[in-house]
C-alpha cells in the first residue's frame, strides 16, 4: 500500500484537477480525506489487536468507494445542492486514487493486492508494474505506529512526494492557464 502521504497527494491532485477555485479547504479537506478513507480498515483490526487483519478488505472496493463518495457529498451538500455532482465525482476520484496507487504498490502480504471488484468477486488484484514502495509495519496494536517510523518508510513517503507533488503542480498550473485564457 501507498503511506497516508501519498494517498493524501493523491486527494490533492484530484482536489487540483476537479475545483475551478484556487482554494477551498472545505472541498480540499473532504477530498484528502476520502482519498485515505480505504484505509479506515486498519481500525477494524485494532479493536482484535492486530491492526493488519483486515486491512485490503472490502473498503479497498470500487463498491465501497462509490457508496462513501455519493453518501459524502450527500452529506456536505445537504444546504447547497448545486455541489452534489461535483463532490460525488471529487470523492470518487479521491477514492479511486487510492485503490490505483495500492494496486501499483509493492505488495509483500498475501493476499497480493486489493479486492477492488468486490462484491462481485473475492479475487484480488494487482497491476503487474509497480511504482510505490511498501509500508513496512508491525502486525500488533502496541507496536503498529512506532514502527512506521523507520528508514525503510522515509524512503518510501520522499519517493512518493517526488513523484507525486510534480502532477499535484502541473495540474495548478494547468488550472490557472486555462482560467487565465477563460478571461
Amino acid at each position: 500500500m501507498a503511506t497516508p502521504i501519498g494517498h493524501a497527494l493523491g486527494g490533492f491532485i484530484v482536489y487540483a484537477a476537479g475545483q475551478k477555485r484556487f482554494f477551498d479547504i472545505k472541498l480540499l479537506t473532504a477530498t484528502v480525506v476520502f482519498a485515505v478513507l480505504p484505509d479506515i480498515d486498519f481500525l477494524f483490526g485494532f479493536v482484535v489487536g492486530k491492526p493488519n487483519l483486515y486491512h485490503h478488505g472490502f473498503t479497498h472496493s470500487f463498491v465501497f468507494v462509490i457508496c462513501i463518495g455519493v453518501a459524502g457529498a450527500w452529506l456536505l451538500t445537504l444546504k447547497n445542492r448545486k455541489q452534489f455532482r461535483l463532490y460525488t465525482l471529487m470523492f470518487i476520484g479521491a477514492g479511486v486514487s487510492h485503490l490505483t496507487f495500492d494496486l501499483m504498490t509493492v505488495d509483500g502480504t498475501a493476499p497480493f493486492g486489493a479486492p477492488v471488484l468486490w462484491p462481485f468477486t473475492n479475487k484480488y488484484f494487482i497491476f503487474p508494474v509497480r511504482i510505490f514502495m511498501d509500508v513496512h509495519r508491525a502486525a500488533d496494536s502496541a507496536r503498529f505506529f512506532i514502527s512506521l517510523f523507520n528508514p525503510h518508510n522515509l524512503k518510501t513517503v520522499v519517493r512518493e512526494i517526488l513523484m507525486l507533488a510534480p502532477v499535484f503542480f502541473f495540474i495548478l498550473l494547468l488550472n490557472k492557464r486555462f482560467q487565465t485564457r477563460g478571461k
